[in-house]
């Protein structure tokens, strides 16, 4: 199998998994709707929105430390 073989087996598989999710989370809502309420619902989303704009926050931070952090040792630097 060539590379672009399995690029685009890659490519469809993931695809796939993307549409289930996106069906598997239509049927979870309804039936979490149902059986746990709107509060709860509403509740979730909200933390939800608050974790994804900490990690969206967090953008490039962890990147610029972990270069900060290894740049002595690739600069073979044995003071710092």
């Amino acid at each position: 199998m060539s590379r672009i073989q399995k690029t685009l087996l890659n490519a469809k598989v993931n695809v796939l998994f993307y549409v289930l999710s996106v069906f598997v989370v239509f049927f979870t809502r309804k039936i979490f709707l149902d059986k746990l309420g709107v509060e709860f619902m509403g509740l979730t989303g909200t933390v939800g929105s608050i974790l994804n704009f900490l990690n969206l926050a967090e953008l490039g931070v962890s990147t610029a430390i972990g270069f900060a952090l290894y740049k002595p040792l690739f600069d073979n630097d044995k003071k710092r």
